[in-house]
């Protein structure tokens, strides 16, 4: 475990000389949509300020490129103000970030999402950077291959230790008539493979003694506030 702790933390972030960011500017906007009525500026995106300025082009560009997909922006449109606005006529309606961890060379945040379509909704987004290199991390680019299995093994057991907790708790809930029979196998159903098809080597954040996955279970809205917890540290 130690070992595959230290190949993680280490591979590839051990090149010489400093990259630190300078700062973190706060492009904020106010929401567009018909659906929430606020004077607040509820949409806040990062632009990282770095001494390396065609790191810090590259890690803003990467950024803005995965929020006009992921709003279906056009791809010459590159003012943030202007994305902000575009998305928040869409359904967009919050947007923050949070930084997990940060050194010299990495750094380790998340976007924090909420929008109307049919139903109201969150969810969360995560970046890992190298600093030097401007470079995304995952976590298959992290490990070493020969130790991949062997850490993948050991998140599935985490994995499915979390889940039978969950279903053992589930069906505490049925006992007790909290929830219906018809609930409780659609749950069940939503979980096949102890939801590891949700596994992205993106999902995790970095602090200063460990790693966090993230395996969310994609549950329908309907069934949402039934989800289990997915974090596997």
């Amino acid at each position: 475990m130690k070992s595959i702790i230290q190949i993680l933390l280490f591979i590839g972030l051990s090149t010489s000389g400093s990259a630190q960011i300078i700062s973190i500017e706060k492009i904020k906007e106010v929401p567009q949509n018909k659906f929430y009525n606020t004077p607040d500026s509820t949409l806040v995106f990062p632009v990282i300020k770095m001494k390396n300025k065609k790191v810090e082009n590259k890690i803003n560009q990467k950024i803005k490129n995965d929020f006009k997909k992921e709003r279906d922006i056009e791809k010459q449109e590159n003012n943030i103000g202007s994305m902000l606005k575009k998305a928040s006529k869409e359904g967009l309606t919050d947007l923050d970030f949070e930084v997990k961890y940060q050194t010299q060379k990495l750094i380790s945040f998340l976007f924090q999402w909420g929008g109307f379509g049919a139903y109201s909704s969150s969810w969360q987004t995560y970046y890992c950077f190298n600093l030097e290199t401007g470079n995304l991390i995952t976590l298959d680019s992290l490990i070493e291959k020969a130790h991949k299995s062997a850490f993948l093994s050991l998140v599935k057991k985490k994995q499915l230790s979390k889940i039978n907790s969950y279903k053992k708790d589930l069906l505490d809930q049925l006992h007790k008539k909290e929830i219906d029979e018809e609930t409780y196998e659609w749950v069940l159903n939503e979980m096949k493979d102890n939801c590891w098809n949700y596994y992205n080597p993106q999902k995790f954040t970095i602090n200063k003694n460990s790693i966090t996955i993230i395996i969310d279970c994609d549950f329908p809205h309907a069934i949402q506030a039934l989800s289990p917890d997915s974090d596997i540290r």
